[in-house]
């Protein structure tokens, strides 16, 4: 009998990193410097003898995220399957971020209110609270400083292959087209992939997309915390007219990239696509320490 997709997915995370891992290639090579390319590259350095990360986009300077990054500006929430992932193949990260000002909250510092009222809490999990660069500037630190990765600057343009199989990546740093030949390709550059136009264009089959919809769009406001008057790290609230209230709102921590004031991320479905007023207030529970 097949194998769950729950009973994998509690497999998987249950996963440490080998103690002694073989090397399979020696050299991996992997698409996309974002959060999911940095940790591929994590777990593909314990099995080749480097890791290469092409990346296209600088890296974000002054807190501000990279340009490639367009939702960087959100505000951003590590659900604790992510963090405990990323502790598990970078021990002593959470902490890291925490002394650099990132807030590791829990039930006590989250209120809900929906349609006006309180709502009840559950469970006991820790959410992590930091903009995305903060959280990027962290794991790139972290993986850059194994001996065996690296970061190249340059933009992938296709793959090289022998008898079937990827043998390469092609590259352009400059004007003069290079060849990295890699044995493994990790392709980590999200939506945005030009992997399914390279594989038709070389005469292989295109790979089937599928997408899951999630009708969600999101969008954000900032406000100094005198005029929301709230004094807790998470809240999420809204007035009926929201088919999903919520309201969420990140600490004044400006070591975590969340500047002096606190950002208002408002997330609505499909069908509701008005979005609040530039300018408009933000409306509030009453005031309530929670800390």
């Amino acid at each position: 009998m097949a194998e769950s997709a729950s009973a994998v997915f509690d497999r998987i995370g249950a996963a440490r990193p080998p103690e002694h891992a073989e090397i399979l290639v020696d050299t991996a090579c992997v698409l996309g410097g974002s959060i999911a390319g940095l940790l591929a590259a994590r777990v593909l350095a314990d099995y080749a003898r480097q890791v290469v990360v092409i990346e296209r986009d600088g890296a974000g300077t002054g807190g501000r995220p990279r340009a490639g990054v367009p939702q960087g500006e959100h505000v951003h929430v590590l659900l604790p399957g992510g963090l405990r992932q990323m502790e598990r193949w970078l021990p002593g990260l959470t902490e890291e971020m925490q002394s650099a000002g990132a807030v590791l909250a829990g039930p006590e510092q989250s209120v809900s209110y929906l349609d006006g009222r309180p709502q009840a809490r559950g469970g006991d999990h820790r959410l992590l609270m930091a903009s995305r660069s903060f959280l990027e500037d962290h794991l790139r630190a972290r993986v850059l400083a194994l001996p065996n990765v690296s970061v190249m600057r340059a933009q992938a343009t296709g793959l090289e292959y022998r008898d079937g199989e990827v043998t390469g990546v092609r590259y352009r740093s400059g004007s003069t087209p290079e060849v990295l030949p890699a044995g493994i390709v990790a392709d980590a550059t999200g939506r945005g992939s030009r992997l399914p136009d390279w594989l038709s264009a070389d005469g292989f089959d295109r790979p089937r997309v599928q997408r899951l919809p999630t009708a969600i769009a999101m969008f954000k406001r900032a406000r100094h915390p005198e005029e929301l008057a709230i004094t807790w790290s998470i809240a999420r609230f809204g007035p009926p007219s929201w088919p999903i209230p919520r309201c969420s709102t990140g600490p004044s921590r400006p070591t975590s990239g969340l500047a002096d004031c606190l950002a208002v991320l408002f997330v609505r479905t499909e069908s509701h696509r008005e979005s609040p007023k530039s300018g408009a207030p933000c409306v509030a529970p009453p005031r309530r320490s929670v800390f």
